[in-house]
């Protein structure tokens, strides 16, 4: 091929590119326009929703119906300056309607207030606001045409863009302009990726814009979020509260990495010889060496975690031995680092009924960023270990059992009778009163027959176990 081809080949898909891009933001600005963000130009749009946020993560169940929380919303957005106000109360199972609290989110920066107390916060966008996702699309330099689609039962125009993860997409309505869908792949700290789709619906107008009062957020294929937006309306700004992101010298968080659940590091307790607890901020574990294997009580929070807490058991418990993780329930940080322990060689042992469920998380593939059992898979095998009512390890050292009430359906406890050391996983929460999975843990104490003198859990520290007797003594059983 001769130069004046090659630049003809050249000037050719320049060319071809330019228009691609002209054509995607010329229907970014249809959009933009058919949802009337412009007539909110020096006013505040003001909304009422509710949201309902699936609880999949920690469910009784690892399959729907999970339940929801349910989130009582009002919204004011200011256009001009690109800040939502939200006040926002929750009742979630057991608790709520929890004290109103408010959150004033900006470009680049967010403040939680309650009170007089100011918190800054990562400042990110309510992306059930599709005005929050076109705006945001508004500032992209990299859009491109995609390939339409059938997305429910209709063809859809498809842009794309360059986003943190890969391309992201955004289905529009050929027929009013407005989007349907908003999709991308994130990082996940339990999946490894995963898709997540915005869907927007039932459209409605506010004088001369549009906002769609039904939104779903969809992760891999299930609902995970629903907003149901009622009476809506514009409002001068002096009508509304400050939107003004008060200023604090209080330090925002410092961000983690995406996708990934923070892990402080932990602090080691030592209990007996053979017995440590780690602990940090969110959650305790239990690591106990018997006949020259190592048992670790519950993996949270991912591979940060357990590698902290490889680096505690080479100081406290050093040598090379056997692993045995026992998961004693499914909440999904509860179980985040046992991709870490099988690919370390460990066997999982848990309730029969969670097999299938931990296949899941071990078999799926980390395709985004590869962790340690994506990289050594070849090496690493899922073996696993069913507990049914009952089931002894270590010549009876190590004892395990199903808590079976109500509300711990296909949990476990453990037990080691050389420390008389009671393993309560999540199910005894704190030690200050009453509570329906302390009684349950209790009365599966008293239906096997063992006798406790210490206790302890992700949520408590180690405890004498008569402290959990004395809260239920002249208590209504």
């Amino acid at each position: 091929m001769n130069y004046f081809n090659l630049r003809r080949l050249v000037l050719v898909a320049l060319f071809v590119q330019t228009s691609n891009a002209h054509e995607a933001n010329a229907l970014l600005q249809r959009a933009i326009d058919a949802a009337g963000i412009a007539n909110a130009k020096g006013r505040i749009l003001h909304f009422n929703a509710v949201d309902a946020l699936m609880q999949t993560a920690q469910s009784d169940r690892m399959y729907p119906p999970y339940y929801p929380m349910f989130v009582n919303r009002e919204t004011w957005v200011d256009i001009d300056h690109e800040v939502e106000r939200i006040q926002s109360s929750a009742t979630f199972f057991g608790s709520g309607p929890s004290k109103p609290t408010s959150t004033i989110v900006g470009k680049s920066q967010a403040v939680f207030v309650r009170d007089t107390l100011l918190i800054p916060i990562p400042g990110t966008k309510d992306m059930l606001n599709v005005w929050n996702v076109l705006l945001d699309w508004s500032r992209s330099p990299d859009l491109s045409m995609g390939k339409q689609e059938v997305y429910r039962e209709y063809l859809r125009i498809v842009i794309r863009r360059k986003g943190r993860f890969g391309e992201e997409r955004l289905f529009l309505d050929p027929k009013s302009g407005l989007p349907v869908k908003y999709e991308f792949t994130e990082p996940h700290f339990l999946w490894g990726q995963v898709k997540v789709e915005y869907l927007y619906t039932t459209w409605i107008t506010v004088e001369k814009s549009m906002i769609p009062s039904g939104v779903v957020k969809i992760v891999d294929g299930e609902p995970e979020a629903y907003r149901s937006v009622g009476e809506s309306k514009f409002i001068a700004p002096e009508s509304a509260p400050s939107l003004q992101i008060p200023e604090t010298t209080a330090q925002p968080p410092a961000p983690s990495q995406p996708g990934v659940l923070a892990s402080p590091q932990p602090d080691s307790i030592r209990v007996s010889d053979n017995l440590i607890l780690t602990r940090n901020r969110w959650y305790q574990e239990a690591i106990s060496l018997i006949d020259g294997t190592l048992y670790i009580f519950d993996a949270t929070l991912g591979e940060n975690r357990g590698k902290q807490d490889s680096a505690w058991i080479a100081k406290a418990l050093p040598g090379k031995h056997p692993i045995v993780v026992v998961v004693t329930d499914l909440a999904w940080p509860h179980i985040a680092g046992v991709r870490y322990w099988v690919s370390r060689g460990a066997t999982v042992v848990s309730h029969r009924m969670s097999e299938p469920f931990l296949k899941k998380v071990v078999d799926r593939r980390w395709t985004l960023n590869p962790d340690e059992l994506e990289r050594n898979r070849k090496k690493s095998k899922f073996k696993f270990l069913a507990v049914d009512s009952k089931h002894s390890m270590a010549n009876g050292k190590v004892q395990l059992y199903a808590i079976d009430g109500i509300g711990s359906e296909g949990a476990l406890i453990a037990y080691l009778p050389e420390e008389k050391f009671l393993w309560a996983g999540d199910y005894i929460q704190n030690v200050t009163a009453p509570s329906a999975y302390a009684k349950e843990v209790r009365a599966a104490v008293e239906r096997v027959g063992i006798k406790p003198g210490r206790v302890a859990a992700q949520h408590i520290r180690i405890t004498n176990w008569n402290v959990i007797e004395t809260l239920f003594k002249g208590a209504n059983e």
